[in-house]
């Protein structure tokens, strides 16, 4: 036999075990990298994806958390893994469209080093005082920053988060003086809000709501498009004389270069849990809208929402720089 005949068919046995192993995928457990500390809706969230796609993929699909610098920490594992399916992110807009538009140096290009599996939900951002504070509303917060000035301190689930973005751009628009404390998620920051060390919070509804069920925090505000199913009572910020809306949301994304048959199953496991009613009770209850849909959909939600936030940073005057 020839040498160019052997080479053919040595290809032709490497091609079609390649796609005997797509077409058995999963065939291990897969790891889902959740960049953020435990304890919040990060955490949350990973563990209801963990719990329904390890059903129906029939194989366990194990949360790996990896907080630290905003998300940079656990997104970076994930561009820079083998686009094999195996390693998924769950990634939220802080991580992948709030750095970039801030012009955060990043060690990946959050749409050219990913692959969307598809967007799982929309939210708020959450703005909480501690019950010891006398504020009952936005205004009276702001006239509180104002009253002491230097002394409000305001916690986030990291630097360069929904919640810091939220923060500055608060500070800008009121002509108020806040410092910026970040944290590797938004439950740390609530212990040290209910223990005295901040003035307030401002990250997602679901880990707001669970301090807020022990009656330890009121919520005076949400950031967002609309008021929050977690927060029915609670005005937005533009309702309350400060115009800033945009919203957060949570997605899925694997490493850039995944094979479009394995993102077109994940994609169908995703929707479908999304699409299932327990799962859209538990996600109302976090204080977050399930958001099913394709790949494709979910792309240009994360570009518009790239250049939403510019837009707020540069008409807000925002400068991150801790």
């Amino acid at each position: 036999m020839s040498t160019n005949r052997r080479i053919f068919l040595a290809g032709s046995l490497l091609s079609v075990h390649a796609l005997k192993a797509q077409d058995l995928y999963p065939s291990r457990p897969i790891r889902l990298i959740v960049p953020f500390a435990p304890g919040g809706s990060a955490d949350a969230m990973g563990r209801l994806i963990s719990e329904r796609f390890s059903a129906g993929l029939g194989q366990p699909v194990v949360v790996d958390i990896k907080a630290g610098a905003g998300g940079m920490i656990g997104s970076d594992i994930v561009a820079k893994a083998p686009p094999d399916g195996y390693t998924l992110l769950l990634g939220i807009a802080a991580t992948h469209a709030i750095q970039t538009a801030l012009g955060q140096k990043l060690p990946y290009d959050v749409v050219k080093d990913f692959t969307p599996i598809g967007q799982i939900s929309t939210g708020v951002i959450a703005v909480s005082v501690p019950l010891t504070m006398p504020v009952n509303n936005l205004k009276e917060f702001i006239d509180y920053a104002k009253a002491n000035l230097g002394k409000v301190s305001y916690g986030t689930g990291g630097h360069a988060s929904g919640g810091h973005l939220v923060g500055e751009g608060l500070s800008a628009m009121a002509n108020i003086k806040m410092t910026h404390i970040p944290y590797k998620g938004g439950a740390p920051a609530f212990n040290d809000l209910v223990g005295g060390q901040l003035q307030a919070v401002m990250t997602d509804t679901t880990t707001t709501g669970s301090f807020l069920r022990l009656g330890k925090i009121r919520v005076i505000a949400v950031a967002g498009p609309r008021r929050s199913p977690a927060f029915p009572d609670v005005p937005t910020t533009t309702e309350q004389g400060v115009p800033f809306e945009p919203g957060s949301w949570f997605a899925l994304f694997a490493p850039a270069g995944t094979p479009a048959a394995l993102v077109k199953q994940l994609n169908a496991e995703l929707n479908k849990m999304l699409n299932n009613k327990d799962v859209q009770e538990r996600m109302h209850v976090m204080g977050i809208i399930p958001t099913p849909g394709e790949p494709d959909a979910f792309r240009k939600t994360q570009q518009r929402d790239i250049d939403v936030w510019s837009r707020v940073v540069k008409t807000a005057g925002i400068k991150v720089d801790s």
